[in-house]
C-alpha cells in the first residue's frame, strides 16, 4: 500500500459504498457465506483467558481459552479485502492489542470487549514493521530496513515517535528486559534503552559464521536459537555477555519459562531443561503437524501451526508434554454439489457436509476427519472419493450425511502428492504431481486397488476423463491424451503444448477447458484425440485454480475473482460476468442458478442467473448501430438492466452519474465484438433520485439516458 493511501480510503468510505455492487461484480449476486476461517498463522500472544492470533490477511482473531480443551473464537478485527492489509505480529498489554500491518502502519486496538475490538489509534512509518515488543509506555518495533523504532504509546490514540537505532542486518527478533533491548540481526546485539530517545549499543555476540534467528531472556540468561543449536548466554554484565552452555537442537522458534526452553521443530516441539545453564538437557517431545510460532502461559504452551490452527499443550510434566485442545478452522479448498448437499474438502480439517436446500441459509450437518490434507473430492452413489494431498485417497460413506464414515484408505505406490481426482464409472483417476496419474479400480469402495499409471514427462497437475480417453495436464509440456481402451496398459495418443502451469481441466463435447495458473482460461479442440489444438484463450491476469461447465457457460476461479464465460465460439471466449470474492478462490461448483465457491476462508453461494441474460454476439444478428437500446425497468427499485448494441468491434465505456456530475460507478470498460450486451445496475445502496447512464465509444460518440430510482 502506498504512502497516503489511507487518505484515499477515507474519501472512498464516504461515497464508494454507493457503487460497490457495480465496482466489485458484474451480473453475479452474492447470496450468503459461511465459515470465515483463517489460514495463515503469523504470531500469537496470550493474556488472561484469551489468545490473540495474527492471521496475516485474515485479521486479528480472539480465542477464548478459559477451557483449554475447547478453545472458541469469540471476536475478530477484520480488514476489507480491497485494503490488501495483512498483520504480521501482535502483542497485548492490558486492554490494548498492538499489531503491525504490511501497509507500514502500527495499530492500537481496544480489546476491552474481546467480542468487538475497535481501533483506537495508529502510527504510520516510511517502512514496514515486523516485530513488536511492549515495555511500559514504549513500543519497540523492528522494520524491514534494519532499524529498531521506538514509539511513545502512553496515549494509545496517538502513538508518537521517540527514537530509533539502525542495525547492520535484517532484524529477526527483539526482546525487551528492563532497560535493555536484545536484538537479533544475525548476531545478538544488546542495546541500552534507558533513554528511549537515544539507544546505545552495549555489546555484540555471534557473527562470523554463527548467526541466530530468535532470542528469549529470563533473568540473567539469554537463550539464542537457530536451526541447529540452542546457546545460553550469561548476561548479568550486558556489556560482556558470556556463553555458558550450548546443545544441539534442531528447529527455530523458542519459548522460555522457568527452567525450560521449548523449541519448535518442523514436526515436533522439544523440551530442554536449562536448570543448569552449562549443561542443557533434552527432555520430552511431542509431534506437531507443522508450526510457525508459540507462546507460553503458566503450564500451557500455545502453538500456532502455519496451516493446522491453534494447538494447546500441557507441559506441566516436561518429560511428557500432552496436547489438551486445538482449534483448527480448516481451509475451504474444494466443493462439489449433489442434490441438496454441498461436500467440502477442508484441507487438514477433513470433509464437511452442508445442507444447501435453502441457498440463503446453508447449514453444516455432518463432518468426517480424513488425516492429512483433503484437497479434492468427487461424489457418486453415496460415496465420496477424497484426494489426500500426502499420498492416496479415502472413500467415505455419505449415505447418512449427518454421520459420514471412512470406508477405506488407498495409499499409492511410492510417495505421491494427490491433488486432483475424477471418477468415471468404477475408475478413479488422481493427478499426483511427479508420480503421474494413478488409475484406480473402485468397484469395491471398501477395497480400492491401483491398476495403472499415466506418466507425463514432468508431472501431472490435473486430469479429466471423457469416453475412453484421459486428458492430463503437465505444467511444463502441456496437454497429453491417453487411451484407456486397455485400462491396465494405457497408451499416450496425443499431445499439444500449452503455456503456463495448469490447475484443472474439464472436457465437454469436443472441447477441453483448462484453468491455466498464470494464463487464465484455455479452450482446446480435442475432437481428434491424436491432434488436440488450442482454439482460444482468455487471460484473467490472475492465478486460475478451477474450471467448471454448465450448458454453454464456463466458470473459472482466478485469484480473488470468479468469472463466467460464454463459449459458444470456442475461438473467442466471452466474459459475461464476474465477482470479486472474499478471499482467494479455489474450488467451484455450479447448477442452473447458483455458483458455489470455496475460497480458502469461506464457502460462499452466488446467484449467477443474471449472467444468463447477457447475450453473446455469436448468438445474435449484428446490430445496425451503437445505441442504448433499452433500460428496463425504468423507473426502477433497486436494480435495472441496460441493453447496449454495438455494430462494430469497439471499446465500450459505460458510466453512471448523479445529477451533479459525480461518477457513481463504472458498468463497462472493455473491448467488445459486435453484438448486444446487457448490464445490470444495482442501486440498493443509493438514495432515490435521478441518474444518468453515459455510454461512450471513441469515434462513434456517446449515448446518454436518464434513469429514475424510486424507493
Amino acid at each position: 500500500m502506498t504512502a497516503g493511501k489511507w487518505i484515499i480510503q477515507v474519501f472512498l468510505c464516504l461515497w464508494l459504498p454507493l457503487a460497490c455492487f457495480a465496482q466489485h461484480s458484474s451480473n453475479i449476486d452474492s447470496v450468503t457465506t459461511m465459515y470465515d476461517t483463517w489460514t495463515s498463522a503469523m504470531d500469537i500472544d496470550v493474556a488472561g483467558d484469551y489468545a490473540y492470533l495474527a492471521t496475516f490477511d485474515d485479521g486479528l482473531r480472539i480465542i477464548d481459552i478459559s477451557d483449554s480443551e475447547n478453545p472458541v473464537e469469540v471476536g475478530k478485527y477484520y480488514y476489507p479485502q480491497w485494503e490488501y492489509c495483512y498483520i504480521y505480529n501482535v502483542r497485548v498489554e492490558g486492554s490494548y492489542a498492538y499489531v503491525n500491518r504490511n501497509d507500514r502502519r502500527f495499530q492500537v486496538l481496544d480489546i476491552s470487549d474481546p467480542e468487538s475490538p475497535q481501533e483506537l489509534g495508529y502510527y504510520d512509518y516510511d517502512n514496514r514493521f515486523l516485530w513488536i515488543e511492549i515495555n511500559g509506555d514504549c513500543a519497540y518495533l523492528s522494520t524491514f530496513n534494519d532499524s529498531l523504532v521506538i514509539l511513545d504509546i502512553s496515549d494509545p490514540m496517538s502513538p508518537e515517535y521517540i527514537g530509533g537505532y539502525a542495525l547492520d542486518n535484517f532484524i529477526q527478533d527483539v526482546e525487551i528486559g528492563g532497560n535493555l533491548a536484545f536484538v537479533v540481526d544475525g548476531p545478538l546485539k544488546i542495546l541500552d534503552i534507558s533513554n528511549p530517545a537515544s539507544p546505545s549499543l552495549l555489546s555484540t555476540h555471534g557473527g562470523g559464521g554463527r548467526n541466530f534467528s530468535e532470542v528469549e531472556v529470563v533473568g540473567n540468561y539469554a537463550y539464542l536459537s537457530n536451526s541447529i543449536v540452542l546457546r545460553i548466554l550469561d548476561i548479568s554484565d550486558p556489556s560482556n555477555p558470556v556463553m555458558v552452555g550450548e546443545c544441539f537442537a534442531e528447529g527455530g522458534s523458542i519459548c522460555a519459562s522457568g527452567d525450560y526452553i521449548y523449541k519448535m521443530n518442523y514436526d515436533h516441539v522439544q523440551v530442554i531443561d536449562v536448570s543448569d545453564p552449562s549443561d542443557p538437557v533434552e527432555m520430552g517431545a511431542m509431534a506437531l503437524p507443522d508450526f510457525n510460532t508459540a507462546t507460553i502461559s503458566g503450564s500451557l504452551l500455545y502453538i500456532m501451526c502455519s496451516v493446522n490452527g491453534l494447538h494447546i499443550v500441557d507441559v506441566s510434566n516436561p518429560d511428557y508434554p500432552v496436547e489438551t485442545g486445538e482449534l483448527n478452522p480448516g481451509t475451504v479448498y474444494e466443493v462439489v454439489t449433489v442434490g441438496d448437499y454441498a461436500y467440502i474438502a477442508m484441507h487438514d480439517a477433513g470433509v464437511r457436509i452442508v445442507d444447501i436446500s435453502d441457498p440463503s441459509n446453508p447449514v453444516e450437518i455432518g463432518a468426517c476427519e480424513t488425516p492429512d490434507m483433503a484437497v479434492d473430492l468427487v461424489v457418486e452413489n453415496d460415496i465420496a472419493y477424497v484426494a489426500n494431498h500426502f499420498n492416496g485417497f479415502y472413500t467415505v460413506d455419505i449415505g447418512d450425511p449427518v454421520y459420514p464414515e471412512v470406508l477405506d484408505y488407498c495409499p499409492l505406490d511410492g510417495f505421491a502428492y494427490a491433488d486432483r481426482i475424477v471418477l468415471d464409472g468404477d475408475i478413479v483417476c488422481i493427478a499426483c504431481d511427479y508420480y503421474g496419474v494413478a488409475v484406480i479400480d473402485v468397484s469395491n469402495p471398501s477395497a480400492a486397488e491401483e491398476i495403472s499409471v499415466l506418466e507425463t514427462p514432468y508431472s501431472a497437475t490435473a486430469v479429466a476423463v471423457s469416453g475412453e480417453y484421459a486428458f492430463v495436464t503437465d505444467p511444463v509440456n502441456g496437454l497429453y491424451v491417453f487411451s484407456l481402451a486397455d485400462i491396465e496398459n494405457p497408451v499416450q495418443v496425443g499431445h499439444v503444448e500449452i503455456g503456463g502451469s495448469h490447475n484443472e481441466i474439464v472436457v465437454s463435447g469436443e472441447y477441453a477447458y483448462i484453468a491455466a495458473s498464470d494464463r487464465g482460461l484455455y479452450v482446446v479442440d480435442v475432437s481428434t484425440p491424436a491432434t488436440p489444438w488450442v482454439t482460444g484463450n482468455f487471460d484473467t491476469y490472475g492465478i486460475a485454480e478451477d474450471v467448471e461447465i454448465f450448458g454453454d457457460y464456463v466458470f473459472l476461479s482466478s485469484s480473488q475473482k470468479v468469472h463466467v464465460f460464454n463459449c459458444l465460439d470456442p475461438y473467442s471466449p466471452q466474459e459475461i460476468a464476474w465477482y470479486y470474492t472474499l478471499a482467494w478462490t479455489q474450488g467451484i461448483a455450479v447448477d442452473d442458478r447458483y455458483l458455489y465457491v470455496a475460497d480458502w476462508n469461506n464457502f460462499t453461494i452466488y446467484d449467477w442467473s443474471p449472467a444468463s441474460g447477457v447475450r453473446s454476439e455469436h448468438a445474435e444478428l449484428i446490430p445496425a448501430s451503437f445505441t442504448i437500446q433499452s433500460i428496463y425497468p425504468n423507473p426502477f427499485n433497486p436494480a435495472t438492466t441496460v441493453t447496449v448494441t454495438l455494430a462494430t468491434q469497439a471499446h465500450l465505456r459505460m458510466t453512471v452519474y448523479n445529477t451533479i456530475g459525480r461518477r457513481i460507478c463504472l458498468l463497462a470498460d472493455a473491448v467488445h465484438s459486435p453484438g448486444m450486451y446487457d448490464y445490470r445496475f444495482d442501486a440498493s445502496n443509493l438514495p432515490s433520485g435521478t441518474y444518468f447512464i453515459n455510454a461512450t465509444i471513441p469515434g462513434q460518440g456517446q449515448q446518454v439516458s436518464k434513469i429514475i430510482l424510486l424507493k
